[in-house]
């Protein structure tokens, strides 16, 4: 091996940046404030959680929770919601 290295680099994959699950997380909650998030415990199994309070979505009067394992999915439940229930 030799000793020239070259410094680690945070692989970006070419994405948008609207791409990266958590970049999409804090623009939606810039533009939702009142949606609760948790994550799962650490080193634990679970499921990413929003909770949707009533009125949140114009015209929708439930408290809607929406589940996934991962947080883009989470991230692509939210968006599919919002744009589907706010255009009706």
């Amino acid at each position: 091996m030799s000793g020239d290295r070259v410094p680690l680099q945070a692989a970006t994959g070419g994405l948008p940046p609207w791409g990266n699950a958590v970049t999409r997380l804090h623009l939606f909650q810039g533009e939702h404030p009142d949606v609760q998030f948790t994550s799962p415990v650490m080193g634990r199994y679970g499921q990413y959680t929003a909770l949707v309070p009533p009125g949140a979505i114009p015209g929708e009067s439930r408290e809607i929770t929406v589940t996934s394992p991962d947080l883009y999915g989470l991230m692509d439940e939210l968006d599919d919601l919002f744009s589907s229930l706010g255009t009706e």
